[in-house]
C-alpha cells in the first residue's frame, strides 16, 4: 500500500474540524508545508474549543495575525470560543493581542466576579495574576475594574501561589489590596514559604510572631533563623509547630533558646510524638533534657 504524500496529507487534515486539524498537526511536520500566514489564517477559521487550547502552534511573530483574522471570522461577538480564546491569550500574557481585540471593539469576557458567586479563579483577571503577567493584569482591570472583595482574593491568591512582588505591591499599592486581613495573605505566604511577599507584608504591619510560628511547623529553616534574627520570640508554640510536623532541624535550633519545654504546648506535642513513634523527636528531647541536667549539676558544683 503506497503511503500518502505530506502535500495530499495536510489537504485531508485541512478538511477536518478545529479540535481534529490542530491534533494532526501538532504531532506531525505538517505545518512546515504552510507559510506562517497561511497557517494563522486557517487556524482562526478553525478556531472552535480544540483549536484556541492549543493556540501555542502558532508561532509567536504571527499571533496578531491570527487575533485579527479571529476576530474577523467570528463578527465581534461574544462566544464560548471568545472566552477561550480570551484565557488561552491570558496564559501567555499577550497584551498586544487583547489591545488589538479591544482596538477592534471585541468585547472581552473576563469572567464574573467573586461577588456573583462564580469562582475568582476563572477569570482572566486572576490568571494574569497567578502566571505573573503583571501588564496584563494592569491593562485588564483598566476598563473592568475589580471589586475590593476580588483585588483581596486576588492579593491572597497571588501569595499562595508564587509569591511574586511586583504583583503584590501593584495589589497592594495601586488597588488598595488588604495585607493584613484575617487568615490572609501573610498566612499562605508563609505556608508556601515565599520569603519576599512574607518580609513585604512584615514591613507593613503584618504578625512576626505568626509567620514565625508557621514558618517552624513548616520547615522553613532559613525564614525561621532569618525573622530569629530580626528578633522573632521563640514561645512554645513555634517549637509545638515544629515538633508536630516532625521538622527536626529547626526543632534543634529552637530548643538551642531559652524556650519554655515544660510548657502544656510542647509538652502535648511530645506526648503525641512518643503515641505515634516519632523516635527522632522523642530521642531529640530526651538529648536535650540529658544536656539541661547536665548544666543544671555543673551550675551547682560551681556554686
Amino acid at each position: 500500500m503506497s503511503r500518502l504524500s505530506p502535500e495530499l496529507l495536510l489537504q485531508i487534515v485541512l478538511l477536518c474540524d478545529g479540535a481534529t486539524f490542530i491534533s494532526a498537526l501538532c504531532v506531525s511536520d505538517l505545518y512546515q508545508l504552510l507559510t506562517p500566514r497561511d497557517l494563522t489564517k486557517r487556524f482562526a477559521h478553525k478556531a472552535k474549543l480544540g483549536a484556541v487550547k492549543s493556540l501555542s502552534i502558532v508561532p509567536e511573530e504571527h499571533l496578531l495575525v491570527f487575533v485579527d483574522e479571529w476576530t474577523r471570522v467570528n463578527h465581534l461577538e461574544i462566544s464560548p470560543n471568545s472566552e477561550h480564546l480570551g484565557v488561552a491569550l491570558a496564559l501567555i500574557g499577550r497584551v498586544d493581542a487583547f489591545s488589538l481585540m479591544s482596538t477592534r471593539g471585541f468585547q472581552i469576557d473576563l469572567g464574573r466576579d467573586p461577588d456573583d458567586g462564580v469562582s475568582f479563579r476563572h477569570t482572566l483577571a486572576d490568571i494574569a495574576v497567578v502566571r505573573e503577567h503583571v501588564d496584563l493584569f494592569k491593562h485588564l482591570t483598566d476598563f473592568y475594574p475589580p471589586s475590593l472583595v476580588h483585588i483581596n482574593r486576588l492579593l491572597y491568591c497571588v501569595c499562595e501561589q508564587n509569591g511574586d512582588l511586583d504583583m503584590i505591591r501593584h495589589l497592594h499599592e495601586e488597588c488598595g489590596a488588604d495585607l493584613l486581613q484575617q487568615d490572609g495573605p501573610i498566612w499562605v505566604a508563609r505556608v508556601a514559604g515565599h520569603r519576599d511577599a512574607i518580609m513585604y507584608i512584615l514591613d507593613r504591619g503584618g504578625n512576626m510572631s505568626e509567620a514565625f510560628n508557621q514558618c517552624c511547623g513548616r520547615g522553613h529553616l532559613a525564614l525561621v533563623e532569618e525573622l530569629m534574627s530580626m528578633g522573632a520570640e521563640v514561645v512554645p508554640e513555634a517549637l509545638a509547630n515544629a515538633v508536630g510536623w516532625e521538622q527536626i532541624e529547626i526543632a534543634t535550633l529552637l530548643l538551642t533558646t531559652d524556650v519554655d519545654v515544660e510548657s502544656s504546648e510542647v509538652q502535648n506535642a511530645l506526648q503525641w510524638a512518643k503515641e505515634t513513634r516519632r523516635t527522632e523527636i522523642v530521642a531529640l528531647f530526651a538529648i536535650d533534657d540529658a544536656e539541661r541536667n547536665l548544666a543544671t549539676q555543673r551550675d551547682q558544683v560551681s556554686r
